[in-house]
């Protein structure tokens, strides 16, 4: 019954947190442009010129949504409370996402959805490695440097993460891609590419395999550097908070050995806040696979975010926001799920 409270709970933020996001968007995106749409008319894929007769115009600008109020409708009846919103322009395009609508990409001439759900797995592989390799090396190294708290190679590590830390990532990414030793053709090269489109390679082969990790191998690693020392840190000192507890000193004054406390205490004691740190890291991942597919032309969520951006292709953009929130919401939700299962003291918290 608890945390069918806290499911009912955190599905109720997370409806309203996208909301409140695609919304801010939504009015970011339209303040900017609506001018240029006025003299345009393209925002939608119609293009119309200065010198049309009024009432093609009219047309057009109803299909735009330019002549209604962003958010609250007021000149066309209020049949009930909801109705200025609903007849908003913000309101008719939540009304089209209920009907799985995004529109039509003026860009790639394609529906928003068959675009994003080409996307967003070659994504969400590329962001989940990185968080991956990430925690499988922090969470060693952080338990390493918990076990030796200021001896010299502690501090020489936390010197050298810092370093790393500071670097930005397009710097690190410029500077790989000027050895030109990087494939920029996507997440498979072109002779793998044309065999698994013709059927005669499976995705799952080994092949395929290989040629995938040859080419998103560096960009995963510019996305862990920068979680990696930041989750390095928090799982050193999360470590050394548990080990200063009495049964900690207990277990010492039985004969146990410190990896060995380290090991069964510490990280059991540090294990929700690494999964909440999770959750926390998802937003900064997905922004960075922006910038890194951007850079190396990998095809995911990233680029075709990017793309439309510089395009002014609004349908994409907002459906873009609309997926990030929504996984960024999950992801936190899922992360709460977990450290309420591993920490009954968050579990009471629930009730």
């Amino acid at each position: 019954m608890k945390f069918g409270r806290f499911f009912l709970f955190r599905g109720v933020q997370l409806c309203v947190t996208t909301i409140l996001v695609v919304a801010l968007t939504f009015a970011l995106l339209h303040i900017g442009a609506e001018p240029q749409l006025r003299e345009r008319g393209d925002s939608e894929g119609i293009g119309f010129r200065r010198d049309l007769d009024p009432s093609t115009r009219a047309v057009a600008f109803e299909y735009l949504g330019l002549d209604r109020a962003l958010f609250w409708e007021t000149s066309r009846g209020t049949s009930s409370a909801l109705s200025p919103f609903l007849e908003s322009r913000f309101g008719r395009w939540l009304g089209r996402v209920w009907a799985f609508d995004l529109g039509v990409s003026t860009t790639y001439q394609r529906p928003v959805w068959d675009l994003l759900r080409e996307r967003l797995p070659r994504s969400l592989l590329l962001d989940g490695s990185a968080v991956l390799l990430a925690f499988l090396l922090a969470v060693p190294a952080g338990l390493g440097l918990a076990h030796f708290p200021g001896h010299a190679i502690d501090r020489i590590v936390q010197w050298c993460l810092g370093i790393l830390h500071a670097l930005p990532e397009f710097w690190v990414a410029s500077v790989v891609l000027s050895t030109g030793s990087v494939p920029l053709d996507g997440f498979h090269s072109r002779a793998v590419l044309a065999r698994l489109r013709e059927g005669s390679l499976s995705p799952w082969s080994w092949e395929a395999g290989m040629d995938l990790a040859r080419h998103i191998a560096v960009p995963v690693l510019i996305l862990t550097y920068g979680l990696l020392a930041y989750l390095v840190m928090q799982t050193r000192s999360s470590v050394l908070g548990i080990l200063k507890s009495g049964h900690v000193r207990d277990a010492e004054a039985r004969g146990e050995s410190r990896m060995g406390i380290a090991m069964r205490h510490g990280l059991r004691g540090a294990a929700p806040r690494l999964v909440g740190l999770f959750a926390l890291l998802v937003p900064g991942v997905l922004a960075g696979s922006v910038l890194v597919e951007s850079m190396f032309g990998l095809p995911g969520m990233g680029l075709l975010l990017f793309d439309a951006a510089v395009q002014g292709d609004v349908p994409v953009v907002m459906g873009g926001t609309l997926v990030f929130a929504l996984v960024t919401g999950v992801a936190m939700a899922a992360s709460d799920v977990v450290v309420a299962r591993l920490d009954p003291r968050v579990r009471l918290a629930t009730s």
